[in-house]
């Protein structure tokens, strides 16, 4: 969500809503600070505003299992995500 808001240029609101509850995993939100640390500094900025929306969560096993339970519900009634 994220890297598709900075790529179409939106603001995080535009694709977040109230009831949201935004979690991240610990291993995406490393990535995601790598990204601010390599980005220039015109999407610096942009991305370092986004890098504090939610709360990170431990990626332990059972996050893992219901992550997957996820991906193959989303893939099972044909919208198959990238992550």
């Amino acid at each position: 969500m994220f890297v598709e808001a900075e790529r179409r240029r939106l603001a995080l609101d535009a694709l977040i809503h109230d009831d949201d509850e935004i979690a991240i995993a610990s291993a995406t939100g490393a990535e995601l600070l790598a990204g601010v640390r390599l980005a220039t500094a015109g999407r610096r900025d942009v991305r370092l505003s986004s890098s504090g929306t939610g709360s990170v969560e431990e990626y332990t096993l059972a996050v893992v299992r219901y992550h997957a339970a996820l991906r193959a519900h989303t893939r099972r009634i044909g919208r198959p995500r990238k992550t």
